[in-house]
């Protein structure tokens, strides 16, 4: 079987000139391309405000409104996301509320809240102004109140004033700044690039399909199952050699990114190189039903076309899901029915949280299983595909 599928890559790789530019060459100037163009720009992602809400009280909600009616965009998140978020450039800056802060400023003391960002994010002092202004506010508003009670319904005019004159010039909140660092931090060049790897890998489907197609037209398929090979010998060393060929384009791209253009793959780039390959697997087997459906070479391209133009928009590999606003709850769900949603997910575990082979072994596990159902309905009925 090995020297069969020796023969095929020979064959697609030397003879057929057209499937080395169009599977390795020209996904590879792409990629370079576009990273290269990404590499020194920011994430638009950062006018956007995150926020960890741990207070139930009434000012932590106080806070949120007042910063919504300043015209920030407010993202509520747990504290394990918006790190995961701050990491993949989606949130500029996570500002993270106590859960002491209502009770702090209702008895006239100094809360302090914490912010997220990247070492060179510069949105902190305006929303440290932000937080100041309500803070103060609210303080005065509580210790007037006091005195009101207090004195009766009388008020201390000058002490009144005093506070007031403290409060325009005291700072009424002490933050603390959690920078992470940029290792481990994906830029937007490194969110792009890892995205057109995947949808390249699956577009590369539509060359599978074409080589099926042409290897059943010329009778070579019909031809070799009337040797004394068996079927699982011819149809593994086709599936061979085109694995080899969807493997260089992945492994092929990752190392150009990553050396070229420094783009942070993880700690464990076994982990990233298995996900390729899962993926790998999964392409080879669409593209054997794919090649099933085919009944033309007019055909090949809408039904390719479709099949991973809908899925890679709905898996989120032409732009992160949580990237488009207003993205339908029901098309998220969707997504889980998608190789793409789970191959990006399990990237993003390596890149962003330093996930290893175990901890993404349930998201390998199902990739596999997509392309265990598509491998078995497509080489059910292998021999009436190759008629």
């Amino acid at each position: 079987m090995i020297y069969m599928a020796w023969l095929h890559l020979k064959r697609l790789l030397i003879q057929s000139k057209k499937v080395f530019l169009l599977t390795i060459l020209m996904p590879t100037v792409v990629v370079c391309l576009v990273t290269f163009l990404l590499s020194g720009s920011k994430s638009n992602a950062s006018i956007n405000i995150g926020v960890v809400n741990k207070d139930s009280g009434i000012e932590g909600k106080g806070l949120l409104k007042s910063l919504e009616k300043q015209a920030f965009v407010i993202d509520k998140l747990s504290y394990e996301d918006a790190k995961t978020k701050i990491k993949q450039n989606v949130e500029g800056l996570v500002l993270v509320i106590p859960d002491n802060f209502t009770e702090k400023i209702q008895n006239g003391e100094k809360p302090s809240v914490e912010i997220l960002k990247t070492e060179n994010g510069d949105m902190d002092s305006s929303i440290i102004n932000q937080v100041n202004a309500y803070i103060g506010k609210k303080i005065i508003e509580n210790s007037t109140l006091r005195n009101v009670i207090k004195l009766g319904v009388k008020v201390d005019k000058n002490k009144f004033n005093s506070d007031m004159k403290k409060a325009s010039n005291d700072k009424y909140v002490t933050v603390s700044s959690n920078y992470i660092t940029h290792a481990g931090v994906q830029n937007l060049a490194g969110t792009v690039s890892s995205n057109l790897i995947v949808s390249f890998l699956m577009y590369s489907m539509m060359y599978i399909v074409m080589d099926l197609y042409a290897l059943r037209k010329e009778k070579i398929l019909f031809r070799s199952l009337s040797t004394p090979n068996s079927n699982s010998e011819i149809l593994g060393s086709i599936f061979l050699s085109m694995f080899v060929i969807l493997f260089m384009q992945s492994a092929l791209l990752v190392t150009i990114t990553k050396f070229v253009f420094n783009i942070y793959w993880g700690k464990s780039m076994l982990s990233v190189m298995l996900v390729f390959l899962a993926l790998d697997l999964v392409v080879l087997s669409a593209g054997i039903v794919a090649a099933r459906w085919a009944k033309s070479e007019e055909q090949i391209s809408p039904i390719v076309s479709l099949m991973v133009t809908l899925t890679c928009a709905i898996g989120g590999s032409f732009m992160p899901l949580d990237q488009i606003p207003n993205f339908p709850e029901a098309l998220k769900k969707i997504s889980y029915f998608t190789p793409q949603n789970w191959a990006i997910s399990a990237l993003n575990d390596v890149i962003l949280k330093n996930s290893g082979v175990f901890d993404i072994l349930p998201k390998l596990f199902i990739l596999l299983l997509f392309a265990g159902v598509f491998f078995a309905a497509g080489a059910l009925q292998f021999r009436e595909t190759a008629k």
